[in-house]
């Protein structure tokens, strides 16, 4: 279920940092809740070109509604709008989580990346990971 943004729409800039080739593109992956994650079934899908990268890093932002989100990014290598997986089932492009620096191996619950979007801008980080 994808939404269309109203007026109180806020923004959220994502500075992301460890992107370790300009090939692709960026793909942000935004989900509503628990239970839209866990069936992968996200409110919002938005590609961003790797033009403006500079030395790994780059600044992307979005306007959301106020409410909770969790946002996951991959970097998507070969622009196949897909999550490309060895032959163990393990990420071979690089994902990140925003506002949570993931250290494992399986997926991650929402509420470890969830975030409140309210008045302004919001500021976040996701570093970018690679097995």
């Amino acid at each position: 279920m994808l939404f269309v943004l109203h007026l109180g729409a806020q923004t959220v800039k994502l500075n992301i940092r460890n992107v370790k080739t300009t090939k692709g593109s960026i793909q942000l992956v935004v989900f509503k809740d628990a239970e839209s994650f866990k069936k992968d079934c996200p409110c919002i899908i938005k590609r961003f070109s790797k033009d403006s990268l500079n030395d790994g890093s780059i600044t992307l932002s979005m306007h959301l509604p106020k409410g909770e989100y969790g946002i996951i990014l991959l970097d998507d290598e070969n622009d196949n709008e897909d999550m490309d997986n060895n032959i163990i089932g393990l990420p071979k492009e690089g994902y990140g989580f925003a506002g949570f620096t993931h250290r494992g191996i399986r997926r991650p619950k929402f509420d470890n990346f969830k975030f409140t979007v309210e008045e302004g801008v919001k500021t976040m980080g996701i570093r970018v990971r690679y097995l």
